[in-house]
């Protein structure tokens, strides 16, 4: 409702409102012993707020909580609970001794790699002439006939497409 449209009843019932409330305030202050002036208005104090930043706990917090998150990794894992280990005096188990590639695993990876090589060169090596299979059998090495028989024929297929372009008209 804007104050355009507010009829005069309504404004005399505001201004007994407002006088009311200004008796009020004058009350209070006097059983305040008058500490608060009665023109200054009364409001609630702002909440303590802390200020934002990382929480930080206390050693033996930290301690509890470490203790009880091995706990439940302790019950998830089925194992039985451990001593402390600041009260432990057994020796920690030494780790076990790295494990060391025999000479014929050894020579085996160098074959397998020396075998890949190989066929990977083969694959280079058949654009000269030389072929080797998908299992590393040899083929027949392609002659130079055989090349100008291929090149021959291509040509004559080229020869064909280029003649029936020719004769399409649009």
């Amino acid at each position: 409702m804007s104050i355009i449209n507010v009829t005069p009843q309504q404004l005399r019932a505001a201004a007994d409102v407002q006088e009311k409330i200004q008796e009020l305030q004058e009350q209070l202050n006097q059983l305040l012993n008058g500490e608060l002036p009665a023109h200054v208005a009364v409001e609630a104090p702002e909440p303590a707020t802390k200020p934002k930043g990382k929480r930080t706990f206390s050693a033996k917090t930290r301690a509890k909580m470490a203790a009880a998150q091995k706990a439940r990794w302790a019950a998830k894992l089925g194992v039985k609970e451990q001593a402390p280990l600041a009260t432990s005096t057994a020796k920690p188990e030494p780790k076990p001794k790295k494990r060391k590639l025999s000479p014929e695993g050894l020579a085996a990876i160098r074959a397998g790699v020396a075998k890949r090589m190989a066929k990977k060169r083969g694959v280079k090596k058949a654009a000269q002439g030389i072929s080797i299979a998908k299992h590393g059998a040899k083929k027949k090495p392609v002659t130079e006939a055989k090349l100008k028989a291929v090149a021959k024929a291509r040509s004559a297929r080229w020869a064909k497409v280029r003649a029936a372009k020719d004769n399409v008209s649009f």
